[in-house]
Formats: structure tokens, sequence, C-alpha cells
């Protein structure tokens, strides 16, 4: 009986290990992909802002620390994801911020762009 016991905690403790697996694999793979060097996540964080476009638009960029988010002229948020430090794509891959950095490294322009439709 002491066999059979052992055998359901195991097959117990196997299930647990998967479903824990499951959970962290599903929250990862939920985070936005940021770049891998500290230098270039703190350079991204730097630049949360509000920034006027060419046109007179406002665009909010929103960088945290496992999140990238940019909204145009008021929008609600949606997430991004970083490609380096001075770009960011949307989840569709159709639209890009590019930002512009001086010799200190702070962000003084962005440039909003879409890949135009065929």
């Amino acid at each position: 009986m002491t066999t059979l016991t052992t055998l359901k905690n195991a097959r117990s403790f196997k299930l647990l290990a998967a479903f824990l697996a499951s959970l962290a694999l599903s929250a990862h793979a939920g985070v936005p992909a940021m770049p891998g060097t500290a230098a270039e996540r703190s350079l991204l964080r730097e630049a949360t802002g509000y920034y006027e476009l060419e046109d007179g638009r406002t665009l909010k960029v929103d960088i945290g620390a496992h999140r990238v988010a940019v909204a145009l002229d008021g929008q609600p948020l949606e997430q991004w994801r970083a490609e380096n430090a001075d770009m960011l794509l949307s989840s569709d891959g159709h639209r890009r911020v590019r930002l512009f950095r001086d010799a200190t490294g702070s962000v003084y322009r962005v440039a909003y762009e879409m890949d135009r439709s065929r």
C-alpha cells in the first residue's frame, strides 16, 4: 500500500510542477521584448513622456521594466515592443517610433512611421 501512495503522490507533484511551469511560460509570453543590456533598458525608460510630432499630433510613450506602450492623440495605450534603444515596433509590425537622441542620450525628437498599404 505504501508503494501505491508514493506513486500517487509523485504523480500529483508532477501535475503540480507541469501546471506551475505552464503558468510561468504563459506569464512570460505576454511580456514585450526588451533589449538585453542594462544600458539599453535604461535609455528606453528615459524615453517615457509626451512628444509632439511634426504634424501636430501628440505621441505618448510609456516604458516600464517589462512593458512598452504607445498612444497617439489621447488614444488608449497599446502594447508595443522595443526593437532596440532607438526603435519601438507595434505588435502588428506595421508602425514604428524612432527615437532621436542628443549627445547625452536624451530623446529630443521622435518620428512616427507607418507602412503604406498596397
